[in-house]
């Protein structure tokens, strides 16, 4: 579950602009709306997000659609944008670069992905486990005299030198440590099981213009197991 999104010079989004899922103290209806996902932290199910027209709500989503490309899109050339765009109505912040931060769960395990960018390349990335208060780092990506540096926590994943430097260059200075990772073998179980949960638990964005027959098909096609699920529910429903 997604605990917290954080964007910053992302879209019309200049300052920081915090979306959590932290519920409040009231408990009217908790096992309707709220999950207990660890001792002393819960978690709403859904939250709804108002405001007048042109206030940056879809664009709320869009930073969540964002992420969900970025993890998994691989291009082909280090030319090719990075596709987030900044704040463009100030001098400043037009030149500068975008940063999100996620936190999330995982099998009731908290982490925290960050990332800061701009539309040419990511200048970081890091993952961190809370497996106590304090936070560990799983792996952290920088931008170092124009090249990726990725280094990894062994006490987290134990990474061979030689397969840290077969991910490391793989990794286009426009792409995620996460989409680089579908070219290399490697061992890397707490990476993995993130990267598993950021495939199969964020869904597209559904707009009004949306064709849930095209994606419904392309799902059915790509996926087994979706492909499984409709048979069974039409069958059901005759």
């Amino acid at each position: 579950m997604i605990q917290e999104l954080k964007l910053k010079n992302f879209l019309s989004f200049k300052d920081e602009v915090v979306l959590s899922f932290e519920a409040t103290k009231d408990t009217s209806l908790e096992e309707n709306y709220v999950v207990n996902i660890a001792p002393g932290v819960r978690l709403l199910r859904f939250a709804m997000v108002m405001g007048a027209n042109a206030s940056g709500k879809s664009n709320l989503l869009y930073a969540i659609e964002f992420l969900r490309h970025w993890w998994f899109d691989r291009p082909d050339d280090v030319d090719i944008d990075t596709g987030t765009e900044p704040f463009m109505l100030d001098a400043i912040s037009k030149t500068q670069p975008t940063e999100l931060e996620l936190r999330f769960w995982v099998n009731k395990i908290k982490y925290c992905y960050y990332l800061k960018l701009d539309q040419k390349q990511v200048y970081s990335e890091k993952l961190t486990v809370y497996r106590s208060v304090q936070p560990t780092m799983v792996f952290c990506r920088e931008l170092v005299d124009g090249h990726t540096e990725i280094t990894f926590n062994p006490a987290v994943e134990k990474v061979s030198e030689i397969g840290r430097e077969e991910l490391q260059v793989k990794c286009l200075n426009n792409m995620s440590v996460f989409a680089a990772r579908q070219k290399v073998n490697l061992n890397l179980t707490v990476f993995d099981e993130v990267r598993d949960w950021m495939q199969s638990g964020i869904l597209p964005i559904i707009s009004p213009k949306s064709s849930m027959f095209e994606w419904a098909t392309e799902e059915m096609t790509a996926r087994q197991d979706v492909h499984d699920h409709i048979i069974k529910f039409l069958n059901a429903s005759d």
